[in-house]
């Protein structure tokens, strides 16, 4: 059962910030929710270093249930 509208991806959405694209894929930010941080491991490989956080990487055609439809009038 999908109930999703065929419009209804990253691409049309507030959220997606594109940033880049290949081919006929647009390649962007998820900014629904904050950044998350993520850990590298060490040198050594036992210690997990923190890094900035960052936002995930979506292709435009992907959704969620967070999709919010992109009316143009994104705050800055």
């Amino acid at each position: 059962m999908n109930d999703k509208p065929l419009d209804q991806n990253c691409n049309n959405c507030y959220f997606f910030l594109q940033t880049s694209s290949r081919a006929d894929q647009k390649i962007g930010y998820c900014r629904a929710n904050p950044p998350t941080p993520y850990y590298e491991a060490s040198e050594e490989g036992c210690i997990p270093t923190p890094k900035i956080g960052r936002f995930p990487v979506v292709l435009n055609n992907m959704w969620c249930g967070m999709w919010d439809f992109a009316d143009g009038k994104r705050v800055k």
